[in-house]
């Protein structure tokens, strides 16, 4: 197995896949990110139509749950590209490389962000209610902060992947 030096996210071969029959081993990768991919885009789809639709934007709970919806949505749109990958090599070259792995740690490090800062959020509503109906953070400053803190860890995953040659095939990494 290839396995990224920097990072340990996406190898070539998915263990999930590995006991299958040899028949269904060579389209599971691939079908699961496609399945992955559809269900993901459904609902985030959804719930951004319906945040910006029908949910008052001034509350902070509904303002970190629309951010977590758009950094789902980055992470999101990568998988079709790693189903391709997964399936049949690094074919899209260099600058895809490092976009589409910039574009899926912004996507994975914000969802983790947003939901860490939804978290903190319940949890002072529930356990401070007191102090917390009196103090009101400014969401959209800490949103801002949030997505540039996101975006400074995801750029040196950008920077180093790069495409390398091994075993007559080509790798992301």
């Amino acid at each position: 197995r290839l396995k990224k030096q920097h990072t340990g996210i996406f190898v070539p071969h998915m263990s999930v896949c590995a006991d299958m029959p040899s028949s269904w081993r060579e389209w599971c990768p691939f079908n699961s990110c496609s399945l992955i991919f559809f269900v993901s885009l459904a609902g985030n789809s959804f719930l951004l139509w319906a945040l910006l639709k029908q949910e008052d934007l001034r509350q902070t709970s509904s303002l970190l749950l629309l951010h977590l919806t758009m950094s789902d949505l980055i992470f999101t749109v990568t998988l079709p590209f790693w189903a391709v990958y997964v399936s049949d090599g690094w074919v899209m070259g260099e600058v895809a490389c490092k976009l589409l792995n910039g574009m899926l740690f912004l996507g994975f490090y914000s969802y983790m962000m947003f939901l860490m800062a939804m978290t903190l959020h319940r949890y002072r509503a529930v356990v401070h209610a007191v102090t917390a109906s009196t103090f009101k953070p400014n969401v959209h400053l800490l949103s801002a902060g949030l997505w540039v803190f996101c975006l400074t860890f995801s750029i040196p995953e950008m920077v180093f992947s790069e495409t390398e040659e091994f075993n007559d095939a080509v790798y992301c990494i």
